[in-house]
């Protein structure tokens, strides 16, 4: 993610920063509930919310047929198959592959989209932590994650406090002004969970959240997730091997042996 687009200013060393001071602890929910209802709930250019955030009815890479539809404030958990059809679901999701079949992607046709259009959705209102994702080395931990605020709404003046919150969200204000060199693999990945939180976007694709992280913090990610989606409407799509983050998706989308099922069941 380019910052040089972003008129984003770190807080210089030695001076007092500008985000409230937090506890180590997961924020106290009216304080979260009332910085996210304070955004807007639409945003222009996109077709209605009540449109499914993702409508497929396509293929695999090894031509095997998937069809599911998620709406806003589901949590969608792909299971089974092989790790590579897991990715290129997740990576079609993110506008990153050329769609097999018939994608929608927040009402959207995917295999239409313009250049500016795919780039102005995966900005402002796609979330993503894939595995191999990278943090800005020249931004601090809060510096990443205001930046990714600032794309989803650029007029917001707000973008260092409600960082600092989903930093806070998940344990690290503690550590939100290193830069990434300075932080462990753990708390890296964390950061990434936070910078595709942040905000109030309509889609948020995550590949195997738990990966490095201690029990502790896995509870804080699956707060996170929970509160996206039920806070304001997210749609959650994620791959995970870890049960209880499968267990608090509310759709399943099953992929056995590499191939697509076709069909939602219960979670």
């Amino acid at each position: 993610m380019n910052s040089a687009v972003l008129a984003v200013s770190e807080p210089r060393a030695g001076a007092a920063a500008p985000v409230p001071t937090l506890a180590t602890a997961i924020t106290p929910s009216w304080r979260r509930v009332r910085a996210l209802t304070a955004l807007p709930a639409r945003y222009p250019g996109l077709r209605d919310e009540a449109s499914p955030a993702l409508w497929v009815h396509g293929r695999t890479a090894d031509g095997q047929p998937v069809g599911f539809e998620a709406q806003g404030g589901d949590i969608v958990h792909l299971r089974g198959g092989v790790a590579a059809t897991r990715r290129a679901v997740l990576e079609t999701a993110v506008l990153e592959r050329q769609p097999l079949g018939r994608w929608q992607v927040l009402g959207l046709d995917a295999e239409r989209l313009s250049g500016e259009q795919r780039q102005l959705l995966q900005r402002r209102h796609i979330g993503r932590a894939l595995l191999g994702d990278v943090l800005d080395p020249a931004l601090t931990a809060l510096g990443n994650v205001a930046v990714a605020r600032r794309l989803v709404q650029p007029q917001a003046g707000d973008a260092f406090d409600l960082a600092a919150l989903e930093l806070d969200a998940l344990g690290l204000s503690e550590v939100m002004h290193r830069r990434p060199s300075a932080l462990a693999p753990d708390e890296q990945r964390l950061v990434l969970l936070a910078r595709a939180l942040v905000g109030r976007r309509r889609l948020v694709v995550v590949e195997q959240p738990e990966a490095g992280l201690s029990p502790l913090q896995v509870t804080a990610v699956r707060l996170s997730l929970w509160t996206a989606a039920a806070l304001h409407g997210c749609c959650v799509l994620m791959s995970t091997d870890h049960a209880r983050l499968a267990a608090s998706a509310n759709r399943s989308v099953p992929l056995h042996g590499g191939r697509g099922a076709g069909r939602w069941v219960a979670a």
